[in-house]
């Protein structure tokens, strides 16, 4: 986990939350894995960690960052039980029509960080465009 997720991690767990880290995949070293394969292959991996704490929750806070924002953007809200969740989406690949929609059908209660020094940073998506 990077440093950009542990600060966040950090403030939760002293607000007394409990904090589940789901790492992605890191695929073929040889090749750069693309979106569509870094979701699918972590897919499952999430749905059962959200799954197992939402039947513990009453509330669920999520922090993706980068292509998490793809895993994040494409889960199943039927794992999340009755639990609320909230989302907190850094450097989120809204420039993927797949993750852009996907956060916009969530409709969770909602952070977004992003900028121009994130080589993915798509302006035009963080705010609804194509």
């Amino acid at each position: 986990m990077g440093a950009v997720l542990r600060l966040p991690i950090l403030v939760l767990e002293a607000r007394g939350a409990d904090a589940v880290v789901v790492d992605h995949p890191q695929g073929d070293r040889q090749r750069r894995a693309t979106l569509e394969e870094l979701v699918q292959a972590a897919s499952s991996q999430v749905a059962r960690a959200v799954a197992a704490a939402a039947a513990a929750a009453e509330r669920i806070t999520f922090v993706a960052k980068s292509f998490g924002t793809g895993i994040l953007a494409d889960l199943d809200p039927a794992v999340l039980s009755s639990a609320r969740p909230e989302a907190i989406w850094l450097t989120p690949l809204f420039g993927f029509a797949a993750v852009r929609s996907g956060a916009i059908a969530h409709g969770w209660r909602s952070l977004l960080i992003a900028g121009g020094a994130d080589d993915y940073h798509h302006p035009e998506g963080a705010r609804g465009g194509s």
